[in-house]
């Protein structure tokens, strides 16, 4: 019946959103038309599914454009990754295995030297023992004893003491050597091996989990500036950089030095994340990039353990550049610490620049900031109607239209009917 009540919702979307359109439609004409009738009529004809759902959207949209939450965080999210998730589950699946076996197994019936001497060996009722790792023994009883267990068990002092005290119960009952219950002597894990190896475990799985989450694309970076519309202001501050990825050995031969990072801020959708894109694709560079969420400590080292393999990748692959997105959400204190300390290791000679990217600057250490770390901050704001009409035609480009139709008067248009819009919601 739910499968039904989906297909006949699917089937009918269309329909309402036809419907909505014409209601709207009819609305706005009998508005005009009849002015002097009550407005409960047209409020009634606007509230059709359709024109509620586009009102939802609208609301949304709205929201997330004034929005100052940062787009990478969500309430009760995990702080790790798929793959960090993937080996913690095996450890503790492992352990936690380990451990339910060992303490679910059998564990017989504990007994005294009196009881096993006087109510088992006495009576015949044992085959054979088995002494387990010299520290106790087994007792196996002849098929058919009635016990509570599947099997009894003593704790002997020393394996000399046991023999001893067994020959000597032996003649004082008279048994005959062919009577005699067997020894064997075993030996057998006790969980005790595992239980050691736990934090060894504990400690590999730290260690997996401490490697860099992040990407780096080499070959495969098809932006371009010319794929980034509405921040020309920004494309023209972060230029220096393409020029010294391109040419470092001419600025070094001027003996200038290069900016060591920037900040690039501004409202969420605004295109950070795609220009620093683009510059790598420009420069024609590796390009690292990785989300400042994911330097959150699940473990106490973790996070300054994932800035070191971050940095030592991106100076093996120099020049290149690296990214961090959402730099306001890594600003613990011991990742904060790793960060300044390699940031401050970088020179001008590592052909390494580094590109952070944040909604929110003025929650930002100071330290972060200062000349020689990220010294130059490059605000992206939203574009005006100019920068929209430029975005929409970035986005007009690879769209077949009627070739009457001027696509440079069509971007004007839709630019000048969303207003406030970012480069994400166009």
């Amino acid at each position: 019946m739910s499968q039904l009540l989906r297909l006949l919702s699917t089937a009918s979307l269309p329909l309402f959103r036809a419907g909505g359109a014409r209601a709207r439609l009819s609305a706005v004409l009998s508005g005009r038309l009849f002015s002097g009738y009550s407005s409960s009529a047209a409020t009634n004809i606007s509230r059709t599914p359709a024109n509620f759902l586009s009102c939802r959207r609208f609301q949304t949209l709205q929201r997330r454009l004034y929005s100052t939450e940062p787009k990478g965080e969500s309430r009760g999210d995990f702080p790790w990754d798929e793959k960090d998730f993937r080996y913690m589950a095996i450890t503790v699946a492992g352990v936690s295995s380990a451990l339910l076996y060992y303490y679910f197994r059998d564990t017989g019936k504990e007994i005294s030297w009196k009881d096993f001497i006087h109510r088992y060996v006495g009576r015949g009722m044992v085959e054979r023992l088995e002494v387990v790792n010299k520290q106790y023994v087994r007792v196996i009883l002849v098929p058919g004893a009635n016990i509570d267990a599947s099997y009894v068990w003593f704790n002997i002092g020393s394996v000399d003491t046991f023999e001893r005290n067994l020959e000597a119960a032996q003649m004082e009952l008279n048994l005959e050597p062919s009577h005699r219950p067997s020894v064997v002597y075993s030996t057998e894990s006790d969980g005790s091996f595992l239980l050691s190896i736990v934090p060894t475990l504990l400690l590999v799985t730290i260690m997996l989990m401490s490697e860099s989450p992040a990407k780096m694309m080499k070959d495969n970076i098809d932006v371009k500036f010319k794929d980034v519309a509405g921040c020309e202001e920004a494309k023209l501050e972060i230029l220096e950089f393409v020029n010294f990825l391109k040419n470092p050995q001419q600025y070094q031969d001027l003996g200038a030095k290069i900016p060591k990072g920037a900040v690039l801020s501004g409202p969420p959708g605004t295109g950070k994340t795609l220009l620093a894109k683009a510059t790598a694709g420009e420069a024609n560079v590796p390009f690292i990039t990785v989300n400042g969420s994911e330097f959150l400590e699940m473990f106490v080292g973790v996070g300054p353990a994932r800035v070191r393999d971050m940095f030592s990748m991106a100076r093996k692959n120099a020049p290149c550049i690296l990214f961090i997105d959402e730099i306001d959400a890594s600003e613990q204190e011991n990742t904060l610490n790793q960060l300044l300390v390699e940031m401050d290791g970088f020179n001008t000679s590592t052909n390494v620049v580094v590109l952070a990217g944040t909604n929110r600057p003025d929650i930002l250490d100071p330290a972060l900031m200062r000349p020689g770390r990220f010294d130059r901050q490059i605000y992206i704001g939203p574009p005006d109607i100019k920068g929209r009409a430029s975005i929409f035609k970035v986005h007009l480009r690879p769209i077949k239209t009627d070739p009457t139709m001027d696509k440079d008067n069509l971007a004007r248009k839709m630019a000048a009917a969303t207003p406030g819009f970012t480069g994400t919601f166009v």
